[in-house]
This record gives C-alpha cells, structure tokens and sequence, in this order.
C-alpha cells in the first residue's frame, strides 16, 4: 500500500495490506479491493476464491488506512462474486455493489447495510 501527502511527493510504501495466506477461507485469487471508513475503523473489501473454488467477498479491519487489516474470519455471506464497490450516501449509510463475473453484469445489488 502506498500514500503521498502532496501531489508532488514521492509515494511512502507501508507494505502490503493483506495476503491471501493471512484469509483462513481464502484458496487463491486476492484483488480488486475497495474500502470505507465509518466509526473510527477502515474496511477493506476483497475478493478471492475459497476452497470450494467459489468467488466470494471478504472484509479485513484496521485502525489505520496503511492497516495492518485483520480479516474476519468468514466470508461475507452470499457474495458470490467479484469487484466490490463500497457507496457512503449522504446520510453516513454504506452500501456495497458487486459483480463482473460473466461479462462484466452487474450480479447483484446489496440490499444490505454495512
């Protein structure tokens, strides 16, 4: 992971924000990752296929935007996909969108809350 405090600045590289070694579900294919920020925490949504060979989509916790992230131990349940894309509205609510499995269709819409 990497951050600049000025456009201008050379990058500061605070290593890597997660591995797919440190996800206990996780089999393989870690990318794509989105984050938010709400309560004092960083989110960091991934995905990456378990053991089954299934995308599913995953959350690592820090108190820091460089992390550490600590993943939870299971995967979000019913998130059979990939590319997640985390939405704060207007009134601090958090909603997450996923898809790009089978030509980039949007395979579903969150309909919960983070």
């Amino acid at each position: 992971m990497f951050s600049i405090d000025k456009i201008v600045a050379a990058p500061v590289d605070h290593g890597v924000a997660i591995q797919i070694k440190d996800v206990s579900w996780a089999k393989r294919q870690l990318w794509a990752q989105d984050a938010a920020f709400k309560n004092g925490k960083y989110y960091l949504y991934f995905p990456a296929k378990d053991q089954q060979d299934i995308f599913r989509i995953g959350v690592a916790i820090s108190n820091s935007p460089t992390g550490p992230f600590r993943p939870k131990v299971n995967p979000i349940a019913a998130s059979f996909s990939i590319d997640p894309a985390v939405f704060t509205d207007t009134d601090g609510e958090i909603y997450m969108y996923w898809g790009g499995i089978w030509c980039g269709q949007l395979q579903k819409k969150a309909d919960r809350k983070i």
